[in-house]
């Protein structure tokens, strides 16, 4: 959005217009007249005037007209971003404050906190926390059917993944947490009750995903808002509990999710919380650990009150003494005026231009942290020897970017608080034009309108969270009316190349599919998201292994290799199965035969999901469906020959 190519004006109004002429024979070979009296010849100079005139003002632009341009795609010259993370207790280690301290403590949002090794940079709680020492001494998921999946020791060891929620997600599928605080007078002890609300923070660390785990709340589409609802169980008795904020959008990426404990009229030393999904979460969260009091961190300091001396002169100005300021709350940015001791107030304006000569008006940039006041026509004069006191937050951007797994302090706890298990991450310096340039480029190029079959497929896969491992656009028969339906076809990500029992592919998921993609669809294009047309097999079949190879080694290459041949999405050592593609009794004979240890395959048949064999030993699958094999229903033996018997 700044200068922009010097030679970008090296064509002008005849130079163009030589260029048309020269294309008029081939565009329109039945194009006779190519005088000046011509209407196509005048229509060609008025464009070629046009085409000029955007040129010379696309290479000498304003800077207001750049911003301009910029904000009709949502960008702004951004101050310093800092970087933020999460800091998790360590509960193996029996000086941390979780195991070590028997009360509660409130951590302010300008409580210091850094890296052990370094007092630099400074980072503190993203808000008022409420904080009490304890442990999770049981979780279980509450399946809608009634079944109990315990997860405590998979939660508290950590490194295997497991579904809070179950694999459907339901609205009714709960997580039960049961926690014990050690605090006597429980979890709602006096310490705290300065504090306007009750914020008690639950970290989620969910599993990796190549699906743009950390996009920026901005970038994730409003379909996936978390609808997390809380409850406190005491005794038998259910207090409803408001989620203040979600920033794991429901464990589907880690986070921290804030709960809010002021309207509950009793203090337990022991409770259960639970979490319950809404009934349009869109797809099953599978994390590592969930765990209370991780703390919310951002980087950055608070300058208080600042001084500068104002001169009396009109468009007096100063730059603050820190660079790199950046809005974090209300009370980020304040100015106090002290003129004859009496403390005035000013007002900021973006522009001086409908200020009076009386009104106390002043500007401030933040990109440069340069501030002006009037010059006593548009806006007053600041009285000479007025004292300016400012107060503001800066940040340090990408010096603020932290790596994962190292040791914090938190100011008021003796001894080191926990470690950070995801990267803190997200501090960049103030944005410039050519910065925004760039950004502007990028959003061009991304955030289009989803034209082509291509188009859908690109958006559906980049989409953040929702883990759209593949996409196509499902072929039309070509006697089918075109009625203007645009049908996507999309395959959730399958972890560890594992097909569950369940389809994955939930109508909620769907929805959000849909309803993040629609808005970026022309008109006239009505688009449906559909699952793939599955068609569920297994087989039975009985293998021959060499002489001298181990049964259960064969066996588990076999399965193995099944496994990346008919994988739906991408894994190692294979291409996924393609849309319409059958499997035959020869293709599976032939990928066997290739299987190290096996000398060859006796028998093999194909079945259904009812155990019937399948018609000429073949799956067929429908135009644009999958091939969906069930490894729990196969029968695979592998058998010696004996000698002296022919088969």
């Amino acid at each position: 959005m700044s200068q922009l190519s010097p030679d970008l004006f090296e064509r002008r109004f005849d130079d163009l217009m030589e260029i048309g002429r020269a294309r008029l024979r081939a565009l329109a070979p039945d194009w006779t007249d190519h005088n000046a009296h011509d209407p196509g010849i005048t229509l060609m100079e008025l464009l070629a005037w046009n085409a000029e005139a955007q040129l010379y003002s696309l290479s000498r632009m304003r800077s207001d007209e750049q911003r301009a341009y910029g904000a009709l795609l949502g960008l702004t010259q951004n101050t310093s971003q800092p970087s933020r993370g999460w800091i998790w207790p360590d509960y193996q280690d029996v000086n941390s404050p979780v195991n070590s301290f028997t009360r509660n403590m409130t951590l302010r949002r300008d409580t210091p906190i850094h890296v052990a090794e370094l007092d630099q940079p400074i980072f503190h709680p993203t808000v008022d926390l409420h904080w009490t020492p304890g442990r999770v001494t049981r979780m279980v998921t509450r399946h809608a059917d009634s079944r109990i999946t315990d997860h405590t020791r998979t939660n508290a060891h950590g490194g295997k993944s497991f579904l809070p929620f179950g694999s459907q997600a339901s609205h009714r599928d709960v997580l039960r947490i049961d926690f014990q605080c050690r605090d006597q007078g429980g979890i709602l002890a006096t310490q705290s009750s300065s504090l306007s609300q009750l914020r008690w923070a639950i970290g989620v660390q969910a599993t990796p995903s190549p699906c743009n785990d950390r996009a920026s709340h901005d970038d994730i589409p409003r379909a996936l808002e978390s609808s997390l609802s809380a409850f406190l169980l005491v005794n038998n008795q259910e207090y409803p509990l408001e989620v203040v904020s979600d920033d794991s959008f429901g464990m589907l990426k880690s986070g921290v999710i804030l709960i809010d404990f002021s309207g509950v009229p009793v203090s337990p030393t022991e409770f259960t919380l639970e979490l319950r999904p809404g009934r349009s979460h869109p797809r099953a969260s599978r994390t590592l650990s969930i765990q209370p009091n991780v703390i919310p961190i951002i980087q950055g300091r608070q300058i208080d009150r600042e001084l500068h001396i104002a001169t009396g002169m009109p468009d007096w100005s100063f730059e603050l003494n820190e660079p790199g300021i950046h809005f974090h709350g209300e009370d980020s940015f304040r100015m106090e005026i002290l003129d004859a001791s009496e403390v005035q107030t000013w007002t900021r304006k973006q522009s001086f231009a409908n200020s009076g000569p009386d009104d106390r008006d002043f500007e401030f940039e933040p990109q440069t942290g340069r501030v002006t006041f009037g010059n006593g026509i548009n806006g007053k004069v600041l009285p000479s020897q007025s004292q300016v006191m400012v107060s503001y937050g800066v940040s340090d951007g990408s010096d603020g970017n932290i790596a994962r797994n190292r040791s914090w302090h938190v100011i008021g706890f003796p001894n080191a608080y926990g470690t950070n298990p995801e990267p803190v991450f997200g501090g960049t310096a103030a944005g410039d034009r050519k910065t925004m340039r760039r950004a502007a480029r990028e959003r061009a190029r991304v955030d289009h309108a989803l034209v082509t079959g291509s188009d859908l497929v690109a958006a559906a896969i980049s989409l953040p969270l929702l883990d759209v491992a593949r996409a196509w656009i499902e072929p039309l028969p070509f006697d089918a009316p075109r009625t203007g339906v645009t049908t996507l076809v999309v395959l959730q990500r399958r972890y560890g190349n594992v097909e569950s029992n369940d389809i994955p592919e939930t109508a909620r998921w769907l929805r959000a599919i849909q309803r993040s993609l629609v808005t970026r669809v022309p008109l006239g294009i009505r688009l449906n998201v559909i699952a793939p047309k599955y068609v569920p097999f297994s087989m039975q079949a009985q293998l021959e292994p060499h002489a001298g190879e181990d049964p259960d080694s064969v066996l588990e290459r076999v399965f193995g290799d099944l496994e990346n041949r008919l994988a739906l999405t991408t894994c190692d050592g294979a291409e996924p199965r393609k849309p319409g593609a059958g499997v035959t009794s020869g293709d599976v004979i032939a990928w066997m035969r290739n299987v190290e240890g096996v000398k060859r395959v006796v028998d093999l048949q194909l079945i259904d999901e009812d155990w019937n064999p399948l018609k000429e030993n073949k799956v067929i699958v429908p135009r644009g469906g999958l091939p969906r094999w069930d490894r729990s229903q196969c029968n695979i033996s592998l058998s010696r020959r004996v000698p002296g018997v022919t088969r």
